[in-house]
């Protein structure tokens, strides 16, 4: 038995489908001073890398309650700020 759809069923769910929330993705370019204790640089930046790369993050709540969570990776190089404290031109 095949089931007969009314008409202005079609016209409601065409509304409602127009008026849902649609989901956006975005690829948002974010900042981060980390400070890592480690032999050398190189195995600072290695390391740094290890964990960024494909890491987990947690930014807080949206409006509504929901969690902000997102995945991290570094793109280029990493900027040396300091080396004990000290500035680095």
């Amino acid at each position: 038995m095949t089931r007969k759809t009314n008409p202005s069923d079609r016209g409601t769910k065409a509304r409602a489908k127009a008026n849902a929330e649609k989901e956006y993705l975005f690829d948002a370019k974010l900042f981060a001073t980390l400070r890592i204790k480690a032999a050398s640089r190189k195995e600072a930046e290695a390391t740094l890398r290890d964990i960024l790369n494909g890491a987990s993050c947690n930014a807080g709540q949206y409006p509504n309650g929901d969690p902000v969570l997102f995945e991290t990776s570094i793109d280029g190089e990493l900027d040396l700020l300091e080396v004990d404290g000290e500035y680095i031109d």
